[in-house]
């Protein structure tokens, strides 16, 4: 009887004994059981894993001391203020046009935006033939002019001039004039020189062109002498001068000397050349 109990006692140890195990927390492993069931979730577990430093290579070791490198970097949540970047937008064609056209010119300046003017005086002239001469007075000479091109080198200028002068020979009445009127058109050198501000001019110039003159005799009733009564002739006058400007007012003087061809009004010859030497007043455009 009492072996029996020995053996109950000891079977129901081991039964309990297994009950234990099954039960055990270390029973519980991440592989599925052998017949191929799921196992029952488990409880969520919130595991926090530090991230293992990365594996340096031995032959990257080195036995040197590291150095304490400080970084400055900005906080987290910082907020930063970054300006940003405006794209460039090219200028209108018009502008650049407009630019482009403006860097062939030699100034600008409010003198003559366009390199304009327009001019009008006189001056003194008077013929270089001495049979001319001896006939006739000095005279006095008047033109308007327009100027194109003053602000580049070249430019050029058409202009309308007359002269009248005094004319003594025999058989013309003693208050008998000798009058011309005519038309020239001529090339300019200009030398443009501007001030720093822009607003005034100095241009010296040098000139040369072709004209068309009408002479003719006035204030004689009867002609008996050697001279016709009108006469067309052309002309090539040259010369310099120099023209200033401010603002919107210019002027300029120079020195004319006119060749002529087709000489006629003086029976048996004599040329009409002539030299003149006046200014003019005119404004810039």
């Amino acid at each position: 009887m009492k072996f029996i109990s020995l053996i109950a006692a000891g079977v129901l140890a081991l039964g309990w004994g297994i009950a234990r195990a099954e039960t055990s927390p270390s029973a519980v492993t991440s592989d599925p059981p052998d017949d191929g069931t799921t196992p029952p979730p488990h409880v969520n577990v919130d595991v926090d894993v530090s991230a293992a430093p990365p594996v340096v290579p031995a032959e990257e070791m080195t036995t040197e001391p590291t150095t304490n490198v400080v970084v400055n970097a900005p906080p987290v949540n910082v907020d930063v203020n970054v300006n940003p970047i405006v794209p460039m937008v090219p200028a209108p064609v018009e502008t650049r046009q407009a630019v482009d056209s403006e860097r062939g010119r030699i100034y600008r300046s409010s003198v003559s935006p366009r390199g304009g003017g327009f001019f009008v005086g006189g001056g003194f002239e008077d013929f270089t033939n001495n049979s001319l001469r001896g006939m006739t007075g000095g005279g006095g000479y008047w033109g308007a002019r327009i100027v194109g091109g003053m602000r580049q080198i070249i430019g050029m200028e058409a202009a309308y001039v007359g002269n009248a002068r005094t004319i003594d020979a025999l058989g013309l009445n003693g208050n008998a004039r000798l009058i011309s009127n005519g038309l020239e058109g001529a090339l300019r050198l200009n030398i443009p020189i501007v001030s720093w501000n822009q607003m005034s001019l100095v241009e010296p110039f040098g000139f040369v062109g072709l004209g068309w003159s009408h002479y003719n005799l006035v204030n004689t009733n009867l002609n008996t002498s050697s001279v016709a009564s009108s006469d067309d002739i052309m002309t090539m006058p040259f010369g310099g001068g120099l023209a200033f400007g401010y603002g919107g007012f210019m002027a300029d003087a120079r020195f004319t000397y006119r060749k002529t061809y087709y000489n006629n009004l003086v029976t048996g010859g004599g040329d009409l050349d002539s030299w003149g030497a006046g200014a003019q007043i005119g404004f810039g455009f």
